[in-house]
């Protein structure tokens, strides 16, 4: 195995992921969760709340609201991460490096 070669390769992954993350940093990600919406950019920045406007909310509802707004932020960051997943594991493995 000629190590030259093997860094080339490595370069050229490293190259990709740094591409690919750039990528999924731009991209928006959706998250819902009953009558919350959210938006999040790839670095898990939140961009959105969405709070259904049909809602007439007691205050005995707040801790409801909070509750779907932390589960829908939660499934967005999930949905991130499954991106992020999917790029890792179609790349190439080199034996010995990674």
């Amino acid at each position: 195995m000629n190590i030259q070669n093997v860094m080339k390769q490595a370069q050229k992954m490293q190259k990709d992921l740094e591409e690919k993350q750039l990528e999924i940093n731009k991209k928006i990600f959706p998250g819902k969760y009953s009558m919350v919406n959210i938006e999040m950019y790839g670095t898990k920045q939140l961009k959105s709340i969405t709070i259904s406007k049909d809602l007439n909310l007691a205050s005995e509802d707040i801790e409801i609201l909070e509750d779907a707004i932390l589960i829908a932020i939660n499934n967005c960051m999930k949905e991130i991460d499954l991106e992020l997943e999917k790029i890792y594991s179609s790349m190439p493995k080199i034996p010995g490096l990674f």
